[in-house]
């Protein structure tokens, strides 16, 4: 079981850098001129859809770590270890594939968490027991 769980949590490795470097790179306060928020400010219901903090810079850079972090792990498929823990054949092309995808789920279903958390009236940051 512990063999299971280690290998899926390697399989969302990338999935698990989109979703935390928005925050790292929003902390840093780099690339400040691709700040724009994903909403450009617009309203449903009076209420703005997902807010400052998703913006076109933590889109990216989830993306791209995604990716990355993707690549990493087909360079290191081509040892035994890595082979044994891992849940697909890693090839440049299929890294790159996987790497996007999961990056692009993490990163939609935290903008659609945003959306239902700012049409509740919840403030970024705060928890929201159903998510």
């Amino acid at each position: 079981m512990f063999k299971e769980i280690f290998e899926l949590i390697y399989f969302f490795l990338p999935g698990y850098f989109a979703n935390m470097l928005p925050s790292v790179v929003g902390d840093l306060k780099l690339f400040e001129s691709l700040k724009i928020p994903l909403d450009f400010k617009k309203k449903i219901k009076g209420k703005r859809i997902l807010g400052d903090h998703k913006t076109v810079r933590g889109l990216l850079f989830g993306l791209l770590g995604g990716v990355f972090v993707a690549i990493f792990q087909a360079f290191f498929y081509q040892y035994s270890f890595f082979k044994k823990i891992s849940l697909i054949e890693y090839n440049l092309r299929n890294a790159i594939i996987l790497g996007f995808l999961l990056s692009l789920g993490v990163l939609f279903g935290d903008m659609l968490f945003s959306f239902f958390k700012r049409q509740k009236n919840i403030p970024p940051g705060k928890p929201w027991i159903p998510f």
